[in-house]
């Protein structure tokens, strides 16, 4: 073929994706319109499976039936494809994620997104809006910006009406008229309107707290740990992972603080900077993916634009929303094309009206043809994509003849379908055009069935009140009502989210859990709850050790020079012997063999964030060390506790098992096969404990996890009291007894539970 060519163009006419069934419908239409030029396609591949009836289906929605009713012509095509999709699943001729919607444009996708997962149908659609036109991203660079300049009204009002607060429309107008001439934010700093709402006047108090809170936290902060706080502050990420596509929004929010980290290596803790940096990448359309979410990639029918696809093939392909009008092109002043006609436009001296000059009738009816014979390439790529089975979906109005000229319109003309559109009914009805064998459905908008009540004759109705009844009878009683069943007690906490501090709180003594964290009493001076204890206190001393630690280099663990100058700093009251304990931890790391094996692990990095949820509960924190390479993760965590309490196994069982398993299971999550975590007892160099877990242990850990939060929701908060875990406690002789409950004085029932 290639010496039959000589130096000629080589036409590729074998097809080697597409069943033939599906060749002949696309030579049919697009044979005639591609003039000489057309290659008709051959089918070469082998399909040992039979396609039961034509593989070609015309899914053609009845615009004129829904122009009376409360639903749109959109949303019953939409609702159409739903039930056909549906009906190919249920019958096994395809599995979900074999099947592909196509659009031409996607800004109504979601429609038909929303349509499918009524039906229980999984779907993941990357159509639309690109990543930071998504609006999770649109939200959390609005409260950015927010934070930089809080009369940014425009930033306000988004960060208003998102899930970020959640006040009303009215609440927004109110705002408004409270500061009419000034910024929106002057509002808030005054005392609201006695008519705001009460509902909405609670939101923005929260907001304003909250809001005060991160821009005191701002210039100590970095870029993605801001954007971490100002999603957990908001209980953001907690409102994106309700949506059934949550685990996508929120892979989101964490690709958006991973952006914010990478700009910080380069530019700085710039708030503004990135936030600049963001809106002019998208001002000249530098394209950045969604995150990968659990769907992608998932056994779920995929939602796709036309140009995404190319190169793809999909057993059954859906052209859909091909009814939709192209827009006519702008009626510009000056029009030119490849081949060097031009035209312009100028106005009238008599009537001032524009009128063209030169050629430009032709060029614009030769750009409009132009405009024609690209969309029909566009729909030729989307109809091969198909192997099995190809179903073309559109809206017409029959009496329009302005839908002719839609792509759907097209088709229908093509294969002169006139005549069976208006005699079809609720069945399919076959056609066969030249070889080519098409099924088409027409869907019109067909009304609910109302449920019919039996009604009686009004003198019968009214012979019941007689004397004696009808007949002399009184209908028979009705039988007797079952007796309610009690409704139970609403349990005393729901944990929604986890800490894994919050968690090793609850393993040390979960009445202290109950106490600070449903409660929320606040702890005290541990220096006052342990007479002598001068100085810092224990929480104190380990908080100023890691913050220590992330200064020092994993590849070169060398205790930092101003050491003392930085906790003093920190803290003023830091005693001598406190200041030499805090050396004596920083450098029994750095002298310690784990921190030569750290050294040697490739791309081992301090304080990294972890979050994912088990069992309705977001889990999160974050790791002092974590090294992942090859599918193995290293886990490192500090710790200061005394070694007087036992030994570093002990301490490790008793105080930090759940803690243990959450690290592991955050690393499996991120696609670890095997995980080691490590803690340190920073009171000796060789205290380490080390345990390996591998991933057949997966469900033993996750069963513990959810034995661990099934009793925090069971709500059987009871005090394990000691010395060490009562210090700092806030209920502490106030509605606990404390280290006293251990004594014999003190009865069974006689202990503070919940």
């Amino acid at each position: 073929r290639r010496e039959q060519a000589g130096d000629g163009v080589l036409p590729l006419t074998m097809n080697y994706r597409s069943r033939p069934e599906v060749l002949a419908v696309v030579n049919h239409l697009f044979g005639a319109d591609f003039g000489d030029e057309f290659q008709p396609l051959a089918a070469s591949g082998d399909f040992p499976d039979p396609v039961f009836g034509a593989p070609v289906e015309l899914l053609v929605t009845d615009k004129s039936t829904y122009s009376e009713t409360d639903v749109h012509w959109r949303r019953g095509e939409a609702r159409a494809i739903a039930r056909r999709i549906r009906d190919l699943i249920a019958a096994g001729d395809a599995a979900p994620g074999e099947i592909v919607l196509l659009f031409a444009a996607g800004t109504d996708a979601e429609w038909y997104e929303e349509e499918l997962r009524a039906l229980g149908v999984t779907t993941y659609r990357s159509t639309g809006r690109g990543y930071f036109g998504q609006q999770q991203v649109v939200d959390l660079l609005a409260y950015l910006r927010l934070l930089r300049n809080r009369y940014d009204d425009e930033a306000l009002v988004s960060v208003l009406a998102s899930p970020f607060v959640g006040i009303s429309n009215d609440g927004l107008v109110l705002l408004r008229r409270a500061a009419p001439k000034r910024p929106l934010f002057v509002a808030l700093e005054r005392e609201l309107p006695a008519t705001f709402p009460e509902r909405d006047a609670q939101l923005l108090r929260a907001f304003r707290q909250r809001y005060d809170r991160l821009t005191a936290a701002l210039a100590r902060l970095s870029l993605e740990r801001l954007c971490e706080r100002i999603i957990s502050e908001h209980d953001y990420d907690l409102a994106v992972l309700a949506r059934w596509d949550g685990r996508r929004r929120y892979a989101n929010l964490r690709k958006l603080a991973r952006l914010a980290r990478s700009y910080e290596e380069l530019r700085g803790p710039d708030v503004e900077g990135f936030v600049r940096f963001v809106r002019d990448q998208e001002a000249v359309g530098a394209r950045e993916l969604e995150a990968v979410a659990e769907e992608e990639g998932g056994d779920a029918v995929r939602l796709l634009t036309i140009h995404a696809a190319k190169g793809l093939e999909f057993k059954v392909v859906v052209v859909a929303d091909a009814g939709r009008d192209k827009a006519p092109p702008a009626s510009h002043e000056i029009l030119a094309l490849s081949d060097g006609r031009f035209g312009f436009r100028v106005a009238d001296p008599i009537t001032s009206k524009p009128r063209g000059a030169y050629a430009y009738d032709a060029v614009q009816e030769a750009r409009r043809e132009e405009d024609r014979a690209e969309r029909l390439r566009l729909y030729y790529v989307a109809m091969t994509r198909a192997i099995d089975r190809l179903i073309i979906s559109g809206s017409i109005d029959p009496e329009r003849t302005a839908d002719d000229t839609t792509p759907i319109g097209w088709v229908l003309g093509r294969l002169d379908a006139k005549e069976e559109i208006e005699r079809a009914g609720a069945e399919p009805v076959e056609l066969e055009r030249e070889g080519a064998r098409v099924i088409l459905r027409v869907d019109r908008f067909a009304t609910e069935p109302e449920v019919t009540v039996e009604s009686f004759p009004e003198d019968g109705q009214l012979a019941l009140f007689d004397e004696g009844g009808v007949a002399g009878a009184l209908p028979p009683l009705v039988p007797a009502l079952q007796p309610l069943v009690e409704i139970a007690a609403p349990p005393v906490h729901r944990v929604r989210r986890l800490s894994f501090s919050a968690l090793a709180l609850f393993e040390r003594c979960s009445y202290r859990y109950y106490a600070e964290r449903v409660v929320g009493m606040r702890p005290t001076d541990e220096r006052s709850a342990v007479p002598g204890t001068p100085g810092l206190a224990a929480t104190e001393i380990g908080d100023a050790v890691h913050r220590l630690l992330e200064l020092v280099s994993l590849e070169e663990p060398i205790p930092p020079d101003d050491l003392a100058a930085r906790v003093r700093a920190w803290y003023p009251r830091v005693t001598d012997d406190e200041l030499e304990r805090i050396g004596g931890f920083v450098r029994s790391y750095c002298d310690s063999e784990l921190a030569r094996r750290v050294a040697a692990l490739p791309g081992a990095r301090p304080e990294r964030p972890f979050a994912f949820e088990h069992d309705g509960v977001l889990l999160h924190g974050r790791l002092d060390v974590l090294q992942l390479e090859h599918e193995q993760a290293v886990v490192v965590d500090y710790k200061t506790n005394s070694l007087s309490e036992g030994t570093p196994e002990e301490i490790v069982e008793h105080d930090y098992r759940l803690q243990r398993l959450v690290y592991a299971l955050a690393c499996f999550r991120a696609g670890a096969q095997e995980v080691e975590v490590v803690y340190h007892f920073l009171e000796r160099p060789d205290a380490v404990v080390s345990t390996v877990f591998r991933l057949d242990q997966v469900s033993d850990l996750e069963g513990e996890l959810s034995e661990a939060i099934a009793r925090i929701n069971a709500g059987a908060f009871r005090p394990t009291p000691s010395e060490f875990i009562c210090a700092g406690c806030p209920a502490l002789d106030v509605i606990c007894a404390g280290p006293r409950l251990r004594s014999a004085s003190y009865a069974e029932h006689a202990l503070a539970t919940v």
